[in-house]
């Protein structure tokens, strides 16, 4: 409507994009926490849980705290279908409302170990009450706080840096890419990530192997044999001396 003259957006310019700086614990850090936890000991059994879940998953801090057993775990077939994101105002108000982006809408497959573990826990509900909600130990579902303080006590004990819960995603990330060399794609899939460049910007970093991998699968994969006799006219344009 050339109302303003100047557009001072592109006064402004692009503004640049720092990279994001991802805090997360390797698997070795992971084992130290394991060893902290004694799980007949009931809240150290549901605290171990919790980390495990977050770890082995990566699911969003409250995409794991809306899990239910009936409606998004399927230990026959291995899978969690996430369906929701937890929305907990206090321990005796909240409620299940949409997931983060609809990407975030998936199912992904979780290992044996992660089932035995799942089960075992289940069972150990069972045995207080009928509980809904697997990240509960008293069938409240569980609230971010107390995720923060369990990582925090157990990172002490373990004598290793805390992370934030939402970190546990990022180790997960790590652990595929490090130990497994996980596509991108999947990771993608796995972590709910709406844009490929989401994962790519956060977790390239994380590939330090595959630059020399290629490198190595390159090596002698082509052969060759120069000219016995030059064929070529061209004397190039500098005169020089041998």
């Amino acid at each position: 409507m050339s109302i303003i003259k100047n557009n001072r957006a592109k006064q402004v310019g692009t503004v640049p994009k720092e990279k994001v700086s991802v805090e997360f614990w390797t698997k070795e850090e992971f084992k130290k926490v394991l060893s902290t936890f004694k799980i007949d000991d009931y809240y150290e059994h549901y605290s171990f849980v919790i980390v495990w879940l977050y770890f082995m998953t990566g699911l969003r801090v409250n995409e794991a705290t809306a899990l239910r057993w009936h409606e998004e775990i399927d230990l026959e077939k291995g899978t969690i279908t996430v369906n929701h994101s937890l929305r907990l105002k206090n321990k005796s108000n909240g409620s299940l409302g949409p997931t983060k982006t609809k990407a975030a809408l998936r199912t992904i497959a979780i290992d044996s170990d992660t089932i035995a573990i799942l089960s075992e826990w289940q069972q150990r509900q069972k045995e207080l009450t009928q509980m809904n909600f697997v990240l509960s130990y008293d069938s409240s579902p569980t609230g971010k706080s107390t995720i923060a303080r369990i990582i925090k006590r157990h990172a002490k004990l373990a004598g290793i840096k805390p992370i934030q819960a939402k970190g546990l995603q990022h180790s997960h990330a790590s652990f595929l890419i490090n130990e497994y060399n996980v596509n991108p794609l999947i990771i993608k899939h796995r972590l709910g990530h709406e844009d490929i460049n989401t994962t790519l910007s956060t977790y390239s970093h994380l590939y330090p192997n595959v630059n020399f991998e290629i490198a190595s699968n390159m090596s002698g994969s082509i052969t060759y044999k120069t000219a016995k006799e030059k064929l070529t006219k061209f004397n190039g344009n500098q005169s020089y001396k041998i």
